[in-house]
C-alpha cells in the first residue's frame, strides 16, 4: 500500500496565517492594555482611599486636620526669613501612623533638618500607597536638600503622586496670603476641623494626583511632589509649598508645553481624561479634565457665582457649593 504524501503549506497560505495572527494580536493588545490601565487606576483609587481614611483617623485622634506644611519657626519675621523657617515636613508625614507606618514615623525628628540624621535615612523609606502605578517616578527625589551647600541624592526623598488641595487659587496654600484666598484644607500651618468646611465634606477636595515631572533626571523639577517634606537647597529649611499641594485655578492635566507655574500648581495624572481625587468625606472620585472650569484669578471683589465648578470644589468655604453632579 502506498503511503499518502503529506502536503506542506504554500508560501501564500503561510503569509495568510501570519496576517491573521497579526490582526488578532492587534485587536487583543489594546484590550489587554486597557485592562491593565483599569487595574492600575483601581490601585490608585485604593491608595487615595487609604490616604483619606488616614486623614480621618488623624482627625479623630487630634481633633483637627493635619497641617499641610509645617512652615513658620520661632521668631520668624516673614516668608523671607528663610533661616527661621521650620525643616519642611508635610501632612503626609503626619499621617504615617494611620497608614501602618508607625515605625517610620517614630524615626523622624520633626525639629531636625530633613537631610540630617536620623531623618536622612527615614525619608527614603518606601510607602506602598505613595505612588500611582500608572505614573513613572524615580526611586527617590534626587535634587533636594543640602549638606554644606550641595544637593544630595543618596538616599534621597521618597517621591509621591498624591498632593493636598491647598485651595482654589495660586498661593491659596500660603499662610501669608489674603484671608479670602486661603480656602483650602491642606495649607501651611493650619489646624482645621470638620466645622471649618462650611461647603460640606462631600463637596470639597482634600487631595488628588500630581505627576512627577522630573522623572529620570538628576535635576528634578523643583516642585515635584515628595512624601515626607520639601525644603530649600541653600538653607535646608521649608521651601515653597507647591511641591506638596496643588490648587484649582488651572485645569487638570495641563498640556505638555504648559509653563512651570501651571505645572507646579495643577493636579495631573497619567490616567486618560482626568485624575483621581479624595474628598473631605473620604470618598474617591475620578474627575474628568473637561469639568466646567474658567481659571478665575483671585480678587478681593471676586464673584464666586462666576467661578468654575472645579475651582469651587477646591475651596472649603466659598459659600457657592459645587458638587460632582453639576
Amino acid at each position: 500500500m502506498l503511503k499518502q504524501k503529506c502536503r506542506a503549506f504554500t508560501l501564500v497560505e503561510l503569509l495568510v496565517v501570519i496576517a491573521i495572527i497579526g490582526i488578532l494580536v492587534g485587536l487583543l493588545l489594546p484590550a489587554v492594555q486597557a485592562a491593565r490601565e483599569a487595574a492600575r487606576r483601581m490601585q490608585c483609587t485604593n491608595n487615595l482611599k487609604q490616604i483619606g481614611l488616614a486623614v480621618h483617623n488623624y482627625v479623630d485622634a487630634n481633633r483637627n486636620f493635619p497641617s499641610g506644611f509645617y512652615f513658620q519657626g520661632q521668631g520668624m519675621t516673614g516668608r523671607g526669613d528663610r533661616a527661621r523657617r521650620l525643616p519642611g515636613f508635610t501632612w503626609t508625614a503626619s499621617i504615617l501612623p494611620y497608614i501602618e507606618q508607625t515605625a517610620v514615623y517614630n524615626q523622624l525628628n520633626f525639629a531636625q533638618r530633613i537631610y540630617l540624621a536620623p531623618n536622612r535615612a527615614a525619608v527614603a523609606s518606601r510607602i506602598p500607597s505613595a505612588v500611582c502605578p500608572s505614573a513613572p517616578n524615580p526611586t527617590a527625589h534626587k535634587a533636594m536638600g543640602t549638606t554644606g551647600g550641595t544637593a544630595y541624592s543618596d538616599p534621597g526623598i521618597l517621591a509621591t503622586n498624591y498632593v493636598g488641595c491647598g485651595g482654589s487659587f495660586t498661593t491659596s496654600q500660603y499662610y501669608s496670603s489674603e484671608e479670602g484666598r486661603k480656602n483650602g484644607i491642606i495649607m501651611e500651618d493650619t489646624k482645621f476641623h470638620f466645622g471649618s468646611i462650611s461647603d460640606g465634606t462631600s463637596n470639597t477636595i482634600l487631595a488628588g494626583e500630581s505627576l512627577y515631572y522630573g522623572t529620570g533626571t538628576v535635576a528634578s523639577f523643583l516642585w515635584d511632589p515628595t512624601w515626607y517634606g520639601h525644603y530649600q537647597v541653600g538653607w535646608g529649611t521649608a521651601d515653597a509649598p507647591e511641591a506638596i499641594m496643588r490648587v484649582g485655578q488651572f485645569r487638570t492635566n495641563p498640556p505638555s508645553l504648559a509653563s512651570a507655574d501651571i505645572k507646579r500648581n495643577t493636579f495631573s495624572s497619567k490616567h486618560t481624561g482626568g485624575a483621581n481625587f479624595v474628598l473631605a468625606d473620604g470618598s474617591v472620585h475620578f474627575i474628568a479634565q473637561t469639568i466646567q472650569h474658567t481659571e478665575t484669578p483671585f480678587s478681593a471683589t471676586i464673584n464666586w457665582a462666576d467661578v468654575g465648578i472645579f475651582q469651587r470644589l477646591c475651596g472649603r468655604n466659598d459659600g457657592q457649593v459645587a458638587n460632582l453632579g453639576d
